[in-house]
């Protein structure tokens, strides 16, 4: 992929934010997947109304299980990330348009943008998305659209939070707000169902708890949507990042000092699959472990911790 091809710009509604703030003030409810915008330059505030593409679907299958990868994969320590401004990297994903190339975002703090790295640790392009950045956690990829979740809220103060949508080809884009059915959780985890109708959020439970999962419908055209709690996770531990396989048959979760994988058999949702007992898969202790992606073949997985150049741990079936 050349670094020119690689654009994405994400245009959300914003409300202003006090200077003396010590974190940033909620945007204002953006409209949910009815709004689709064309392309813009990232100094225009003019949207044209375009044809949605044809719904996604999910890869073919491959035939790898949870436990294949739990059992089996190597770690194959990669290259280190050289960007500096990736100092915070929160969230990755493999572009399903191309899967040599890793997308990247930093955590809360950062600016509103993408990275996109690539297996020998440089830094294609670096793509200004025009949004405010709240605290992005995690992202998902489908298809050539990149999911990423701003639903990050350590201090439960946030009355909504949100899931925003860039097509990587087209640069189609849209912006989901939701709202929980009780409390204000914080959350670092997304998976999105790849024909892109239903996002699952796995919240992180600063008290100690166990993580809940929640619901949220990407295809309702309400301007606030309310997610639905489907239960607890039966796993130990901080969850900060989790991602989907490009079949959807494999689910990967990670917390803070551990990976898990998840089988999804046939007709069971995200959800579903996530409250069984997931089994342990290889890891490395990194110094702050937020990241996660698996690998677009369905034979492996990449870990990034936080911090400065960060190396790249990779994870492959033999």
């Amino acid at each position: 992929m050349k670094s020119a091809a690689i654009v994405a710009v994400l245009v959300l509604a914003a409300a202003s934010c006090s200077d003396g703030s010590e974190s940033p003030a909620e945007p204002s409810p953006a409209s949910s997947s009815s709004t689709i915008v064309g392309p813009i330059s990232t100094t225009s505030t003019t949207t044209t109304t375009i044809t949605v593409a044809p719904t996604p679907t999910a890869a073919p299958p491959t035939g790898v299980t949870a436990l294949d990868l739990c059992a089996g994969t190597v770690h194959r320590p990669g290259a280190v990330i050289a960007d500096e401004r990736l100092t915070e990297i929160s969230g990755i994903a493999f572009s399903r348009s191309d899967p040599t190339v890793l997308w990247a975002h930093n955590d809360s703090g950062g600016t509103a943008r993408l990275y996109a790295t690539t297996d020998d640790g440089s830094t294609l392009d670096a793509v200004a998305v025009d949004a405010i950045a709240v605290d992005w956690e995690d992202m998902a990829a489908i298809d050539g659209t990149l999911f990423v979740a701003d639903v990050g809220d350590n201090f439960g103060i946030r009355p909504t939070v949100r899931i925003v949508e860039i097509d990587e080809a087209t640069r189609i884009t849209a912006s989901f707000t939701f709202t929980y059915p009780s409390g204000r959780p914080d959350a670092e985890a997304l998976i999105v169902e790849p024909t892109g109708s239903t996002a699952t959020i796995i919240t992180k439970d600063l008290t100690g708890g166990r993580s809940r999962i929640y619901e949220v419908d990407l295809t309702s055209d309400a301007d606030v949507i309310e997610a639905i709690d489907v239960g607890e996770m039966p796993l130990d531990g901080f969850v900060t990042a989790a991602d989907l396989s490009a079949d959807g048959a494999v689910i990967a979760v990670r917390t803070t000092d551990a990976v898990w994988l998840a089988d999804r058999a046939p007709g069971q949702s995200v959800a579903e699959a996530l409250l069984q007992a997931p089994c342990p898969a290889p890891s490395v202790g990194e110094i702050q472990g937020e990241a996660i992606a698996l690998h677009p073949d369905g034979r492996g997985y990449t870990t990034i911790s936080e911090g400065l150049n960060p190396t790249r741990n990779d994870f492959r079936l033999p």
